[in-house]
């Protein structure tokens, strides 16, 4: 297999139908978007999927140019870039920032710097977001920079966040708490009907009358952090809605501090790691 931005080649290597193969590398949606606004040739002739493949036969597949699908407004705003090559980009979102528009937030979001971003620097390309921080979470976020590099790293991105809690804690832990949403608000609760929700945490370190916290998650529900310690009598610092405000913080004390994937073009594991900037003494050790 050969890939780039908006280009792949594929190798058959067993008799079966064109959409097949397809739907092994593709999500339904990208590849109706590739019927729809692309090409797709076996042996340099255009097929449909329901085309038959014999072993040996060269899949072409050409993306459309995204640059006229994206309806997002750019907005020019100082991004922080950790790391930039042709398919991808990691930033480190301040809080504050909204990751996508929505009726709350229609403007001046991470999506909106982003169309900005791509707009100055000639990149053909809408925003796709890997993953997303709540607007008060700040930290590291991968970035595709087109469709088919985002549906190949799904899945495969690993983050660790550090954040800071009321009160006293110790040691370490798995949080198994099924999580709900309430009608009609934003709020999220630990419901037995609700969805699975698992947290791996260990203690850092005493921070006054805090403790500093270090999490990975299996699952990504909404507010799964800040939901689950809330819970455990131990919401985060600055967290409004589950706990109480703090002078310091414009919200929740919580970083996605590091930032794992393996690249699908160079097949090259990368890691990247940004500390918050109210993490106080030396940087703890994992």
């Amino acid at each position: 297999m050969t890939t780039n931005g908006d280009y792949q080649r594929l190798v058959a290597d067993r008799e079966e139908l064109l959409r097949s193969l397809l739907l092994r590398v593709l999500s339904k949606r990208a590849l109706k978007t590739v019927k729809m606004r692309g090409r797709i040739l076996v042996n340099q002739i255009e097929r449909t999927v329901r085309h038959p493949l014999r072993v040996g036969d060269v899949v072409e597949l050409y993306y459309p140019d995204e640059r006229a699908e994206s309806q997002v407004e750019p907005w020019y705003f100082p991004l922080h870039i950790v790391y930039e090559d042709e398919a991808f980009l990691v930033v480190n979102k301040p809080a504050g920032m909204a990751s996508i528009p929505n009726r709350r937030y229609p403007n001046y979001t991470l999506a909106n710097a982003l169309t900005g971003y791509y707009e100055m620097q000639g990149i053909p390309s809408k925003v796709h977001l890997v993953s997303r921080l709540d607007k008060q979470t700040s930290g590291l976020l991968l970035v595709a920079k087109n469709r088919r590099m985002h549906h190949l790293v799904m899945g495969q991105v690993s983050r660790r966040y550090v954040f800071l809690v009321e009160g006293q804690m110790e040691g370490q832990g798995t949080l198994m708490l099924p999580i709900a949403s309430v009608a009609g608000t934003t709020q999220r609760i630990i419901d037995c009907a609700g969805k699975q929700a698992i947290t791996h945490y260990r203690v850092l370190s005493q921070q006054g009358p805090h403790t500093l916290v270090e999490a990975s998650l299996e699952t990504g529900r909404t507010h799964q952090i800040r939901v689950h310690f809330a819970h455990l009598g131990h919401p985060l610092v600055g967290d409004r809605l589950y706990g109480k405000a703090h002078p310091y913080f414009q919200g929740q004390a919580l970083h996605s501090y590091y930032l794992c994937f393996k690249h699908p073009l160079t097949q090259k594991t990368l890691r990247f790691e940004a500390w918050p900037y109210w993490l106080k003494g030396d940087k703890p050790s994992r």
